[in-house]
């Protein structure tokens, strides 16, 4: 396991939405969208890999939403790529009830990311 980007699939009714985990831990997780068609509050129901093979999901509740986010990308143009500012939404949630199983492999990915940067070191 890596630092490479934990893909995560957000469901809400009959949306689904695709984004990025910037943080994780055994209570929840702080997640990167382009945007957010749920409230603070409501149940959505999460979907990730820590490991590409494994599928862990969870019911969760939206704590809190910023909207003043931004993430820089590489667009390519005729003129070449260039850097753009690109405005994001984070969301902030918390694992409703999450599986043992779930529990125990994020507490595996995060001491994993500890030592493979003790080893950078």
């Amino acid at each position: 396991m890596g630092l490479e980007a934990i893909a995560i699939t957000i469901e809400y009714g009959a949306h689904k939405i695709e984004g990025l985990v910037l943080k994780i831990n055994p209570t929840g997780i702080l997640v990167e969208l382009e945007k957010i068609p749920y409230q603070v509050g409501n149940s959505v129901k999460v979907s990730f890999s820590l490991d590409g093979v494994n599928t862990y999901a969870s019911d969760a509740r939206p704590i809190k939403s910023y909207d003043n986010h931004t993430k820089k990308v590489r667009i390519e143009t005729n003129e070449g790529s260039k850097i753009e500012t690109k405005p994001m939404k984070l969301s902030e949630l918390h694992f409703i009830s999450p599986s043992e199983n779930m529990r125990a492999a994020i507490m595996r990915h995060l001491m994993d990311l500890q030592v493979n940067l003790m080893k950078k070191s």
